[in-house]
């Protein structure tokens, strides 16, 4: 299954030569918080309207050596899949800037 973890270009810079993806949400909250392709549009103007230079990188689930988790951890019913665990660089296999 193919998810989407939206990133600021900066961040996403920084770890293209490391062996896995590092996002301020790992830090923050203890996984890396993404969505299904479909839920893309809906993130974007809920969390990214006052941010320029968003990457959309999609990440293949088959590939993932971490947990991964569909939740709605803020008590909503749509569920969005999380990340428990560095994403190594295999898992992705696409990104490309997104415009708001």
């Amino acid at each position: 299954m193919i998810i989407v973890h939206l990133i600021n270009q900066g961040e996403w810079e920084s770890s293209r030569g490391e062996p896995s993806l590092f996002s301020e949400s790992i830090s923050q909250f203890g996984f890396v918080h993404c969505c299904l392709p479909e839920q893309v549009p809906g993130v974007l103007k809920k969390w990214f309207t006052q941010q320029e230079n968003v990457i959309a990188i999609e990440i293949d689930s088959d590939r993932l050596d971490v947990p991964l988790a569909f939740e709605n951890l803020e008590g909503g019913e749509e569920q969005f899949p999380h990340i428990y665990g560095l994403v190594k660089q295999n898992a992705i296999i696409k990104w490309y800037p997104v415009v708001i």
